[in-house]
């Protein structure tokens, strides 16, 4: 009787246990799809479009960076430049401690850059 009485109160510790570890996760998973506790200001809405030919077909002459490591993110900005911009200043943000190895190349559009959202 005492064993029964052991073994159900040790299965009882584990599933506990089991719970406080995974009661965090699930909470952030909740606010995460339900929008519960997340500032609008710090969430990106943009979305990355795609549809450009691919790298070699760009006129460019030189390499803007000899770093093997280094990225570079060029952007054709002749249509919707200010919020093809911002797209990809977000998404440069997001790559957060890997940002600094990536450079945004802007080809086309204007010649005037915002403070702090400067490209090349």
């Amino acid at each position: 009787m005492q064993d029964a009485k052991h073994i159900r109160r040790q299965r009882l510790k584990l599933i506990l246990i089991f719970a406080i570890f995974a009661a965090p996760m699930v909470a952030a998973w909740g606010m995460v799809e339900f929008r519960i506790g997340i500032p609008d200001q710090h969430t990106a809405h943009g979305k990355v479009d795609v549809e450009l030919p691919v790298l070699d077909e760009w006129p460019l002459t030189t390499v803007a960076v000899n770093d093997p490591e280094a990225w570079i993110l060029a952007f054709d900005c002749a249509q919707q430049c200010e919020q093809r911009k911002d797209e990809f200043w977000r998404l440069h943000r997001a790559l957060g401690r890997e940002a600094p190895r990536l450079t945004r190349l802007r080809i086309g559009g204007g010649s005037r850059t915002a403070s702090g959202r400067d490209d090349q």
